[in-house]
């Protein structure tokens, strides 16, 4: 785990060197393009500080994987439709399952942000679904739509608190 450190520290160095090249000739204020995570660690390899140091990159870590991930949704979405789910299709027999979810590529992953996904599956299943985000990670949603295929229609809803 130190030598990982060590490496991004090298690693975030040089880059900061070249940024701070490209910056010199710029009217930006005397900012050289490092990040406030990128400040710390290398304030902290500079003074031997390995807690901050680890800190530092761990803080960088969390923020990239809490990230929105629009196709993490969507499949999230997707089984959260699956007849098989709780608060998924609901009825008897055999049901066509949901094989695609397509949400707008413009979703910025924002708590509250709203928009509408296409689902479409067996037997020509197809149907909008509105999805409503509760956090910015996209783990969280509300969704509810209505499905149709050859003699099949079924609307659905439900809230996704767990990704």
């Amino acid at each position: 785990m130190r030598l990982w450190a060590v490496i991004l520290l090298v690693l975030l160095t040089l880059t900061s060197a070249v940024a701070g090249c490209g910056a010199a000739g710029s009217n930006d204020g005397g900012s050289s393009g490092a990040s406030e995570t990128e400040s710390a660690e290398t304030e902290a390899a500079e003074t031997g500080d390995t807690d901050t140091e680890a800190t530092a990159t761990e803080e960088a870590e969390t923020e990239k994987a809490s990230e929105f991930d629009l196709a993490v949704l969507e499949a999230s979405l997707k089984e959260s439709l699956s007849p098989s789910s709780s608060g998924g299709l609901s009825g008897s027999g055999d049901q066509p399952k949901v094989q695609e979810v397509d949400c707008p590529d413009d979703v910025e992953g924002k708590t509250g942000e709203k928009f509408t996904c296409e689902a479409s599956g067996e037997s020509g299943l197809a149907g909008s679904v509105d999805v409503e985000l509760m956090n910015d990670e996209g783990t969280a949603y509300r969704y509810k739509g209505k499905l149709e295929a050859d003699g099949f229609t079924t609307e659905s809803s439900g809230t996704v608190t767990d990704g």
